[in-house]
């Protein structure tokens, strides 16, 4: 079961359990991102949650996208630069001071250091009776053919050996004293500051196609096991990098529109604010209304038509602007982060309506929902302003016609109280919160009648009545709600007189 705390709650939980554990940090897993609460109660936002053990994606197996998804707790084992990480994914609530909640993980993190490498207790063997002298040869022009770069440095930071891989690597002449300067320039600062075994990556080469470079760092011995140095072995893995990226762009990216999805989404519309601080953003959330009938009656390739073009309409008109993120959420949800002087609401309208109606062979057209939500606190989860946005297109609903709503706080609040009446609706029937009546049918002339004269249709109708503040505040959306309710009450309905016009 998903653990639930306050704000104020989840900050001593943080506290306790830093006691057992290296780091203790909470996680929202669909933004890729770390964040604490801050004092005031506001969400700071701060690195990748995976640039804790110095990974360059998203994880492959990342347990607290799971955990999230599943509810459960999970628990995995990174090896990182020699250095053993235990995390344990835990699902959990935080309920905010609006009422809403938001869905996040606690990570619970071990750290083992230096025990990620190999240390077996297994000793390199030689046959007995073989020339030494012949296999220090052998052994040397092994090394000199390695396809591994190798190189060595002594303790006080010289280099003292390098083979041939070692400088094709960094196209340099075989000079032992210009690799050296190459390699401290380039090497990250701690690198020559101990022999201790670690393992990273590194780009070298230009900014237009760099490589990039494995490099793991071995002490080096003498032959009664003391330190004397340290070598490193050096390998370039771009083409495994590249074949990785093209994997992330796959985790990243809607495969039917070639756009963000709701992940890739979410990590960018956050990059996109931070390295823009000064400007004001936008949420601007589109949705279709009856887009479930589009596919019913024509088919999926229709529906899917749709999609691709609203797709390449986001990239044609935003996928210069780099402070701009847009993405496919769902199904026929889309979102945008864009800046508000960027964004003409009437413009976007009608550039989706003319979308909508190159769509041929169709007989009727979809309608065309806009949210709009201003980012006022940049620190909110963009999952929660992707909802406030949402929640403002939802208003349209109830028309026929397209259109864009902005969003704002009462649209949540209402929309929170009448969650809150239907979820006890059945038991507020009891206590008389809910008050049925029935209303006969008009028409164009009054009240429609059959032959006889009577009533010809009758509707159910169910108000919210709050007993402290009597009508409920929003009728209409609660009415609406409970008529859709009614029919599962059964015998929880009480009797009802038909009076006859």
């Amino acid at each position: 079961m998903t653990l639930q705390f306050s704000e104020k709650e989840v900050k001593g939980e943080i506290a306790r359990l830093s006691e057992e554990y290296d780091v203790v940090r909470l996680v929202d897993p669909e933004e890729c991102h770390s964040f604490a609460i801050g004092a005031d109660c506001s969400y700071e936002y701060g690195p990748s949650c995976y640039s804790v053990w110095r990974s360059t994606n998203r994880c492959r197996s990342c347990t607290s996208l799971r955990a999230l998804k599943t509810g459960m707790e999970l628990c995995k084992t990174e090896v990182k630069d020699g250095d053993l990480y235990f995390i344990t994914s835990r699902p959990i609530e935080i309920l905010r001071a609006d009422g809403t909640t938001f869905s996040c993980v606690m990570e619970l993190i071990r750290i083992e250091r230096g025990k990620g490498m190999k240390k077996d207790g297994h000793h390199a063997m030689l046959q007995k009776g073989f020339d030494r002298k012949v296999f220090e040869e052998t052994l040397r022009m092994a090394m000199q053919n390695l396809p591994t770069g190798v190189v060595w440095f002594d303790m006080s930071g010289h280099c003292i050996y390098a083979n041939s891989e070692a400088f094709r690597l960094f196209d340099v002449p075989d000079s032992l004293a210009k690799l050296e300067v190459i390699l401290k320039d380039w090497f990250q600062e701690d690198a020559l500051s101990s022999p201790e075994a670690t393992v990273w990556l590194q780009q070298y080469g230009e900014k237009e196609s760099p490589r990039s470079l494995q490099i793991c760092r071995y002490p080096l011995n003498d032959g009664t096991g003391m330190d004397v140095g340290m070598y490193f072995l050096i390998s370039d893995c771009t083409q495994d990098q590249k074949n990785l990226d093209l994997e992330h762009f796959g985790t990243m990216h809607n495969a039917l529109t070639g756009i963000y999805n709701k992940y890739g989404f979410y990590r960018q519309a956050r990059h996109v604010m931070d390295d823009n601080p000064h400007v004001e953003y936008l949420m601007v959330c589109l949705n279709f209304g009856d887009f479930k009938l589009l596919n019913g009656l024509y088919g999926m390739t229709k529906g899917n038509e749709l999609l691709v073009r609203v797709g390449g309409m986001l990239r044609r008109r935003y996928g210069r602007n780099r402070r701009t993120a847009y993405g496919r959420i769902r199904a026929d949800r889309f979102a945008m982060m864009i800046p508000a002087e960027d964004f003409v609401p009437e413009e976007y309208l009608k550039t989706v309506e003319t979308v909508m109606h190159e769509l041929t062979s169709i007989h009727f057209d979809l309608q065309i929902a806009i949210g709009i939500c201003r980012v006022t606190d940049r620190r909110m989860p963009i999952s929660v302003l992707c909802d406030c946005a949402f929640l403002a297109a939802s208003v349209l609903k109830t028309q026929e016609s397209n259109g864009f709503v902005w969003y704002s706080d009462h649209m949540m609040s209402d929309k929170i109280r009448d969650r809150a009446v239907l979820s006890r609706f059945s038991d507020a029937l009891g206590r008389g919160e809910i008050q049925l009546y029935l209303q006969a049918q008009v028409g164009g002339g009054g009240p429609a009648r059959d032959r006889r004269g009577g009533a010809l249709a009758l509707g159910l109708r169910g108000r919210a009545r709050d007993p402290a503040r009597g009508i409920h505040p929003n009728p209409r959306g609660a009415r609406q709600d409970l008529a859709a309710r009614l029919p599962h009450l059964g015998d929880g309905l009480p009797p009802a007189e038909v009076v006859e016009g």
